[in-house]
């Protein structure tokens, strides 16, 4: 194979490669975003009308309900880290 093969077979991986990283960063954003959403729904019913939703749908201190408060706190950590990319590549 030529070098000029070689050249552009890595220009096209590259490429494939940063769009499929780009199209993570979306899913995660969405994620994030929607389960965001969620947590901030919880608190405004615990806040108003002292009503956990995450409680209620899973029960008490379920490993369910961890593993929801856990992705929140991911989520929120994520957003973040978004946030101080964006303001650092602006």
């Amino acid at each position: 194979m030529s070098s000029i093969k070689l050249k552009m077979l890595g220009k096209i991986g590259k490429i494939m490669f940063l769009t499929a990283g780009k199209k993570l960063m979306r899913i995660l954003d969405k994620t994030a975003m929607v389960l965001l959403l969620l947590a901030g729904l919880n608190w405004g019913l615990v806040g108003i009308a002292d009503f956990d939703l995450i409680s209620w749908m899973f029960g008490s201190m379920s490993a369910m309900q961890h593993i929801f408060y856990v992705a929140f706190g991911l989520s929120a950590i994520w957003a973040i880290v978004r946030l101080c990319i964006r303001r650092i590549y602006k």
